[in-house]
Protein backbone atom coordinates (compact mmCIF):
# COMPACT_ATOMS: atom_id res chain seq x y z
CA UNK A 1 0.00 0.00 0.00
CA UNK A 2 1.44 3.47 -1.05
CA UNK A 3 0.61 6.75 1.17
CA UNK A 4 0.05 9.64 -1.72
CA UNK A 5 2.28 12.74 0.30
CA UNK A 6 -0.10 15.98 -0.32
CA UNK A 7 1.29 18.22 2.24
CA UNK A 8 -1.36 20.41 3.54
CA UNK A 9 0.47 21.62 6.19
CA UNK A 10 2.27 18.53 7.30
CA UNK A 11 5.30 19.98 8.58
CA UNK A 12 2.78 22.92 10.75
CA UNK A 13 1.35 19.77 12.46
CA UNK A 14 4.56 17.55 12.62
CA UNK A 15 6.61 20.54 14.14
CA UNK A 16 4.32 21.57 16.85
CA UNK A 17 4.31 17.93 17.84
CA UNK A 18 7.69 17.51 17.92
CA UNK A 19 8.30 21.21 19.99
CA UNK A 20 6.06 19.97 22.77
CA UNK A 21 7.63 17.07 23.41
CA UNK A 22 11.34 18.43 22.55
CA UNK A 23 11.20 21.64 25.04
CA UNK A 24 7.86 21.68 26.62
CA UNK A 25 7.81 18.20 28.31
CA UNK A 26 5.05 18.25 31.11
CA UNK A 27 2.65 19.76 28.62
CA UNK A 28 3.68 16.86 25.77
CA UNK A 29 2.54 14.13 29.39
CA UNK A 30 -0.51 16.32 29.99
CA UNK A 31 -1.70 15.95 26.05
CA UNK A 32 -0.97 12.36 26.19
CA UNK A 33 -2.99 11.91 28.86
CA UNK A 34 -5.84 13.34 27.27
CA UNK A 35 -5.70 11.58 24.53
CA UNK A 36 -5.74 8.42 26.07
CA UNK A 37 -8.80 8.97 27.72
CA UNK A 38 -10.39 9.58 24.24
CA UNK A 39 -8.10 6.69 22.44
CA UNK A 40 -6.98 4.20 24.38
CA UNK A 41 -9.58 2.19 26.91
CA UNK A 42 -5.87 0.13 27.30
CA UNK A 43 -2.64 -0.46 26.29
CA UNK A 44 -3.07 -2.96 23.29
CA UNK A 45 -0.95 -6.31 24.27
CA UNK A 46 -0.31 -6.90 20.32
CA UNK A 47 1.06 -5.33 17.48
CA UNK A 48 -1.84 -2.98 15.77
CA UNK A 49 -1.93 -1.84 12.24
CA UNK A 50 -3.60 1.06 13.93
CA UNK A 51 -0.38 2.37 15.74
CA UNK A 52 -0.73 4.03 18.92
CA UNK A 53 1.32 6.60 17.28
CA UNK A 54 -0.82 6.92 14.19
CA UNK A 55 -4.13 7.13 16.67
CA UNK A 56 -1.71 10.14 18.76
CA UNK A 57 -1.43 11.70 14.94
CA UNK A 58 -5.38 11.44 14.28
CA UNK A 59 -6.04 13.26 17.67
CA UNK A 60 -3.32 16.16 17.84
CA UNK A 61 -4.40 16.94 13.95
CA UNK A 62 -7.96 17.24 15.24
CA UNK A 63 -6.95 19.55 18.11
CA UNK A 64 -4.62 21.44 16.68
CA UNK A 65 -6.79 22.66 13.76
CA UNK A 66 -9.87 23.33 15.91
CA UNK A 67 -7.57 25.44 18.15
CA UNK A 68 -6.52 27.53 15.19
CA UNK A 69 -9.86 27.73 14.01
CA UNK A 70 -10.72 29.06 16.94
CA UNK A 71 -8.66 31.71 16.84
CA UNK A 72 -9.84 32.10 13.40
CA UNK A 73 -13.15 32.52 14.24
CA UNK A 74 -12.29 35.14 17.29
CA UNK A 75 -10.78 36.78 14.55
CA UNK A 76 -13.52 37.25 12.52
CA UNK A 77 -15.96 38.09 15.10
CA UNK A 78 -13.71 40.85 15.72
CA UNK A 79 -13.96 41.95 12.56
CA UNK A 80 -17.71 41.73 12.36
CA UNK A 81 -17.71 43.71 15.86
CA UNK A 82 -16.61 46.53 14.31
CA UNK A 83 -18.57 46.97 11.51
CA UNK A 84 -21.00 49.23 12.24
CA UNK A 85 -24.57 47.92 10.93
CA UNK A 86 -23.66 44.38 9.83
CA UNK A 87 -26.37 41.96 10.98
CA UNK A 88 -25.92 38.91 9.01
CA UNK A 89 -23.25 36.15 9.72
CA UNK A 90 -21.84 36.26 6.17
CA UNK A 91 -20.38 39.63 6.69
CA UNK A 92 -18.09 38.06 9.10
CA UNK A 93 -16.59 35.62 6.83
CA UNK A 94 -16.75 37.89 3.08
CA UNK A 95 -15.96 41.51 2.86
CA UNK A 96 -14.66 43.73 0.23
CA UNK A 97 -12.37 41.69 -2.04
CA UNK A 98 -11.81 39.17 0.56
CA UNK A 99 -12.38 35.61 0.90
CA UNK A 100 -11.61 34.24 4.33
CA UNK A 101 -11.63 30.52 5.39
CA UNK A 102 -11.26 28.43 8.28
CA UNK A 103 -8.13 25.65 8.19
CA UNK A 104 -10.67 22.49 7.87
CA UNK A 105 -12.37 24.01 4.59
CA UNK A 106 -8.84 24.86 3.28
CA UNK A 107 -7.62 21.04 3.75
CA UNK A 108 -10.87 19.72 2.35
CA UNK A 109 -10.34 21.77 -0.60
CA UNK A 110 -6.50 20.84 -0.64
CA UNK A 111 -7.32 17.10 -0.58
CA UNK A 112 -10.71 16.93 -2.64
CA UNK A 113 -10.95 19.71 -5.00
CA UNK A 114 -14.50 20.72 -3.19
CA UNK A 115 -15.04 24.41 -1.87
CA UNK A 116 -16.70 24.05 1.30
CA UNK A 117 -17.82 27.57 2.85
CA UNK A 118 -19.30 28.29 6.27
CA UNK A 119 -20.70 31.58 5.05
CA UNK A 120 -22.49 29.42 2.90
CA UNK A 121 -24.27 26.82 5.00
CA UNK A 122 -25.04 29.52 7.71
CA UNK A 123 -26.94 32.07 5.27
CA UNK A 124 -30.44 30.27 5.16
CA UNK A 125 -30.38 29.70 9.28
CA UNK A 126 -30.80 31.84 12.46
CA UNK A 127 -28.17 31.51 15.49
CA UNK A 128 -27.57 34.03 18.69
CA UNK A 129 -24.02 32.93 18.99
CA UNK A 130 -21.98 32.41 15.99
CA UNK A 131 -19.77 29.74 17.92
CA UNK A 132 -22.65 28.02 18.04
CA UNK A 133 -23.21 28.21 14.54
CA UNK A 134 -20.03 27.14 13.57
CA UNK A 135 -19.70 24.03 15.88
CA UNK A 136 -22.83 22.91 14.19
CA UNK A 137 -21.39 23.37 10.95
CA UNK A 138 -17.85 21.15 12.03
CA UNK A 139 -19.91 18.22 13.46
CA UNK A 140 -22.04 18.33 10.31
CA UNK A 141 -18.73 17.95 8.28
CA UNK A 142 -17.60 15.14 10.62
CA UNK A 143 -20.82 13.85 10.24
CA UNK A 144 -20.27 13.43 6.38
CA UNK A 145 -16.79 12.35 6.65
CA UNK A 146 -15.11 15.56 4.93
CA UNK A 147 -13.53 16.56 8.48
CA UNK A 148 -12.57 12.85 9.67
CA UNK A 149 -11.39 12.37 6.10
CA UNK A 150 -8.85 15.23 5.84
CA UNK A 151 -7.95 14.60 9.15
CA UNK A 152 -7.05 11.13 8.52
CA UNK A 153 -5.28 12.23 5.91
CA UNK A 154 -2.63 14.79 7.72
CA UNK A 155 -2.39 12.13 10.43
CA UNK A 156 -0.87 9.73 7.81
CA UNK A 157 1.63 12.13 6.16
CA UNK A 158 2.65 12.82 9.64
CA UNK A 159 2.75 9.38 10.90
CA UNK A 160 5.00 8.61 7.64
CA UNK A 161 7.62 11.63 8.70
CA UNK A 162 7.56 11.04 12.39
CA UNK A 163 8.56 7.33 12.25
CA UNK A 164 11.10 7.98 10.07
CA UNK A 165 12.44 10.16 13.53
CA UNK A 166 13.97 7.94 16.24
CA UNK A 167 14.78 10.50 18.52
CA UNK A 168 10.91 11.16 18.46
CA UNK A 169 10.29 7.82 18.63
CA UNK A 170 11.85 7.08 22.45
CA UNK A 171 10.66 10.14 23.43
CA UNK A 172 7.30 9.40 21.99
CA UNK A 173 7.37 6.05 23.24
CA UNK A 174 9.00 7.26 27.05
CA UNK A 175 6.06 9.43 27.97
CA UNK A 176 3.68 6.88 26.75
CA UNK A 177 5.17 4.69 29.46
CA UNK A 178 4.50 7.26 32.09
CA UNK A 179 0.71 7.20 31.54
CA UNK A 180 0.01 3.25 32.29
CA UNK A 181 0.89 1.24 35.16
CA UNK A 182 0.38 -2.24 32.81
CA UNK A 183 3.81 -3.99 32.22
CA UNK A 184 3.13 -5.31 28.23
CA UNK A 185 4.97 -9.38 27.55
CA UNK A 186 7.64 -10.25 24.85
CA UNK A 187 5.30 -11.42 22.06
CA UNK A 188 6.01 -12.72 18.90
CA UNK A 189 6.76 -9.38 15.92
CA UNK A 190 4.61 -9.86 13.25
CA UNK A 191 6.59 -9.72 9.77
CA UNK A 192 4.66 -6.33 8.82
CA UNK A 193 6.27 -4.98 11.88
CA UNK A 194 9.82 -6.32 10.63
CA UNK A 195 9.52 -4.98 7.44
CA UNK A 196 8.97 -1.42 8.30
CA UNK A 197 11.55 -1.46 10.42
CA UNK A 198 13.96 -2.49 8.57
CA UNK A 199 13.65 -0.38 5.75
CA UNK A 200 13.48 2.65 7.97
CA UNK A 201 16.40 1.49 9.09
CA UNK A 202 17.95 0.75 6.05
CA UNK A 203 18.95 -2.91 7.30
CA UNK A 204 21.62 -1.78 9.88
CA UNK A 205 22.12 -1.51 13.05
CA UNK A 206 21.30 2.01 14.68
CA UNK A 207 23.97 1.62 16.94
CA UNK A 208 27.03 0.71 15.72
CA UNK A 209 25.89 0.53 11.71
CA UNK A 210 26.50 -2.80 10.97
CA UNK A 211 25.28 -3.59 8.06
CA UNK A 212 22.52 -6.83 8.54
CA UNK A 213 20.99 -7.31 5.12
CA UNK A 214 23.17 -9.99 4.26
CA UNK A 215 24.30 -8.14 1.08
CA UNK A 216 27.83 -7.03 2.21
CA UNK A 217 28.18 -10.20 5.29
CA UNK A 218 27.27 -13.99 5.83
CA UNK A 219 23.56 -13.29 7.43
CA UNK A 220 24.30 -15.70 10.14
CA UNK A 221 26.98 -13.54 11.66
CA UNK A 222 24.78 -10.83 11.34
CA UNK A 223 21.92 -11.63 13.47
CA UNK A 224 18.83 -9.15 13.21
CA UNK A 225 17.59 -8.15 16.52
CA UNK A 226 14.40 -6.02 16.75
CA UNK A 227 14.45 -4.22 20.06
CA UNK A 228 12.23 -2.68 21.88
CA UNK A 229 13.18 1.04 22.05
CA UNK A 230 12.03 1.66 25.21
CA UNK A 231 11.87 -1.68 27.14
CA UNK A 232 9.11 -3.66 28.03
CA UNK A 233 10.00 -3.77 31.67
CA UNK A 234 10.01 0.27 31.70
CA UNK A 235 6.20 0.67 30.66
CA UNK A 236 7.51 0.32 26.66
CA UNK A 237 4.95 -0.97 24.59
CA UNK A 238 4.38 -3.48 21.68
CA UNK A 239 4.14 -1.15 19.24
CA UNK A 240 5.35 -0.37 15.63
CA UNK A 241 6.56 2.85 16.38
CA UNK A 242 8.52 1.40 19.68
CA UNK A 243 10.80 -1.04 17.67
CA UNK A 244 14.56 -0.45 16.12
CA UNK A 245 17.21 -2.54 14.88
CA UNK A 246 20.10 -3.72 16.35
CA UNK A 247 22.49 -6.15 15.84
CA UNK A 248 23.23 -8.71 18.52
CA UNK A 249 25.81 -7.66 20.17
CA UNK A 250 24.11 -4.34 21.08
CA UNK A 251 21.16 -5.33 21.56
CA UNK A 252 22.92 -7.30 24.47
CA UNK A 253 24.90 -4.30 25.73
CA UNK A 254 21.97 -1.84 25.65
CA UNK A 255 19.87 -4.44 28.64
CA UNK A 256 17.32 -2.41 29.69
CA UNK A 257 18.40 1.37 28.64
CA UNK A 258 15.98 3.42 26.53
CA UNK A 259 18.24 4.36 23.75
CA UNK A 260 18.63 4.96 20.02
CA UNK A 261 20.30 6.69 17.39
CA UNK A 262 19.94 10.11 15.32
CA UNK A 263 22.53 9.63 13.12
CA UNK A 264 21.44 8.16 9.60
CA UNK A 265 22.85 7.47 6.62
CA UNK A 266 23.21 9.58 3.78
CA UNK A 267 21.61 8.90 0.30
CA UNK A 268 24.64 9.66 -1.23
CA UNK A 269 28.17 10.76 -0.39
CA UNK A 270 28.61 14.31 -1.28
CA UNK A 271 32.60 14.20 -1.17
CA UNK A 272 32.31 10.79 -3.94
CA UNK A 273 32.57 12.16 -7.89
Amino acid sequence: MNIEMNYHNVYYYCSIVENIIEERQMEFLTKLSEFSKGYLEEIPEKYNKESILLLFCRWSVKEIMEEDMQDELKLYKEKFLTRKGKKKYEDIIWSEKENFTFEVERAIEHYYDISNRFCEWIEDKEYELLEDAFYEYLSELWFFDKYENVVNKIADEMFYILFLNRNFLLLFNYYISLIHDSISQHIYIPKWVKNAVFYRDRGRCVLCGKDLSGTMAIIEYNKVHYDHIVPLDQGGINDVSNIQLLCEKCNLTKGTKSITNNIYQNWFDEKES
